[in-house]
Formats: structure tokens, C-alpha cells, sequence
């Protein structure tokens, strides 16, 4: 059975030197701490915390470490180990809702866009086609004159300009303007 390289040892054992324990998937996360212990016992640090990560059964798993140096002739340290595992579980998919609802709300906030986008080009674009239309018949009734045509061809124009001024809208939008 897989036991936690970090919390193999008994009381008074040597600390990462317990032949049952099993080894980490990444033999670096044993190095760091070992590096640890032998800076505390050494005495360059008082203590060092530190996060490991390691698997047991298949199931990957995390602990925080926090080896402190014991004051006393022989020397010697004290290892605190807290297994994190279900508290970076909980962290990452707290993680995960809020980008699903971040990306839910963009997506709720480009479908308005492009909701409120569609209407007001349609409306333009309808206004144009429908004067264009009326333009196209006008022509051939040789009772009007150029005059009498203009205010079409106004209408189309500010339709036209309605149109693009909806489109510069979502680029000044698009650019954080």
C-alpha cells in the first residue's frame, strides 16, 4: 500500500529516509524538501514552509510542510505536515465556476450586443432598401423631376450613414475606446 513520503516517519525516525514511504511522481518535490530540512538543521534557517505535491493511489494529492529547528544541543527539527488536499481541491474548482461564469457572462454580453448590433443595422438597411426600392420605380415616371427624387436619395444616404455609424460603434467598443 502507498504511504505519504512526507508523514511516513514516526516520531524520532530520520525524516525521508522511511523505506517504506512511497516516492513522490516528481523526485524534485523530495530534493526541495530535503533542501529545506538541511537549511533549518543547519541552522542558515530557523524554519521554511513549503508546498509539495505527490500521488498516493493513484490519486494526486497536496501537503504543506513547516519544518522549524529545534533549539536544544543535539539539534534536530520539528516537521509539521498539513495535508492541503482537498483545500487546492476546493480551489480549483472554485477557480473553474468562475471562469465558466465569466464565460458564461461574455457570452450573455455579446449575445445583447449583438442583439442590440442586429436591430440597429436592420432598421437601416431596411430604410435603404425600402428607399432604393421606391427610388427604382421613381425613375421611370418622367412627370418627377431630379427634385422631387433628392429627398430619396437623402434618406438612403443618412440610412447608409446610420448603418456605419452603428459599425464604428462596436470597433470603438471592440477597442476598449
Amino acid at each position: 500500500e502507498a504511504v505519504n513520503p512526507f508523514t511516513a516517519a514516526k516520531p524520532g525516525e530520520p525524516w525521508l529516509r522511511v523505506p517504506h514511504a512511497t516516492p513522490p511522481d516528481d523526485p524534485g518535490e523530495i530534493a526541495r524538501a530535503q533542501d529545506a530540512l538541511v537549511a533549518v538543521l543547519s541552522g542558515r534557517e530557523a524554519e521554511r514552509t513549503l508546498e509539495c505535491d505527490w500521488r498516493i493511489g493513484g490519486e494526486r494529492r497536496s501537503s504543506h510542510l513547516r519544518i522549524r529547528r529545534i533549539d536544544r544541543q543535539e539539534g534536530g527539527a520539528i516537521v509539521a505536515h498539513l495535508d492541503v488536499t482537498a483545500s487546492k481541491r476546493v480551489e480549483v474548482e472554485a477557480q473553474q465556476a468562475l471562469h465558466e461564469l465569466a464565460h458564461m457572462n461574455m457570452r450573455a454580453g455579446m449575445g445583447e450586443l449583438v442583439s442590440a448590433v442586429t436591430h440597429e443595422l436592420t432598421q437601416s438597411l431596411t430604410a435603404s432598401f425600402g428607399n432604393a426600392q421606391a427610388l427604382k420605380r421613381m425613375l421611370n415616371d418622367p412627370r418627377l423631376t431630379r427634385e422631387d427624387l433628392a429627398p430619396l436619395v437623402d434618406d438612403i444616404a443618412a440610412a447608409n450613414r446610420a448603418a456605419t455609424h452603428v459599425i464604428e460603434r462596436v470597433r470603438q467598443i471592440m477597442r476598449k475606446e
